[in-house]
């Protein structure tokens, strides 16, 4: 029972003169509900559904080099690294616009306000990504949604922003159902997941945000329409 792991790329960035930022690694995951009946987890019956999610979290976390550095006068620095947005996305790109044959359905988050979660629990483990619970967190969410074209997420973390998430117990994710119509075959997904925050620099004059990246982590998925 569970979730099985389908793909886990990672994304990273060295550390650069002048950003003040340590190397840091952020690791985005795909997983398929292993519940499907005689199925394999890519695989849908006809008029059937499956369970996918995409999640992430950084395996290296984007630290500050040196406390201590920049501000001239007596005041300061205070220097902040704080999640500012994700975004998660759901794309057919070998099929025409006009295509009916796989959609996704059952978003969630689906459109509305404020914090929530969902948990999934892991079955297989691969590479880096441990067999067990894995939660995944989203606020603010904004759904744009044409199920048989794309599907797109944007988790806004508002001003005061969030805390980067360093484990699988505090990723960022969204959760779906892929689901078939009536023609069977092979149809490439594009699942898209990207993350962002800010390093800010707080001083006599304020914050100052000096440096910003917003990691572009792809999934490309085969899923099987059978009879």
């Amino acid at each position: 029972m569970g979730y099985k792991v389908m793909s886990h790329p990672t994304f990273s960035s060295i550390g650069k003169d002048g950003n003040n930022l340590s190397d840091w690694s952020y690791q985005g995951y795909v997983v398929a509900d292993q519940s499907n009946g005689d199925l394999d987890a890519d695989q849908l019956g006809t008029h059937k559904s499956n369970t996918w999610a995409a999640k992430g979290y950084f395996s290296e976390e984007p630290t500050i080099q040196d406390e201590n550095k920049g501000c001239s006068g007596g005041y300061g620095p205070i220097w902040d690294v704080e999640g500012t947005g994700a975004e998660f996305s759901i794309a057919y790109p070998e099929e025409e616009d006009d295509q009916t044959s796989i959609h996704s359905t059952a978003h969630n988050p689906n459109n509305g306000d404020g914090k929530d979660s969902f948990s999934l629990s892991i079955g297989a483990g691969l590479g880096p990504i441990s067999v067990g619970v894995s939660k995944a967190f989203y606020d603010g969410p904004n759904l744009t949604n044409n199920p048989y074209v794309n599907t797109e997420w944007d988790l806004d973390f508002g001003l005061l922003g969030e805390s980067v998430p360093t484990s699988q117990e505090e990723s960022v994710g969204v959760r779906w159902d892929f689901e078939a119509e009536s023609e069977t075959g092979w149809y490439d997904v594009d699942i898209q997941q990207q993350y962002s925050f800010r390093v800010t620099k707080s001083c006599s004059g304020g914050p100052i945000p000096i440096y910003s990246s917003t990691p572009k982590v792809g999934h490309w998925e085969g899923i099987e329409i059978v009879q």
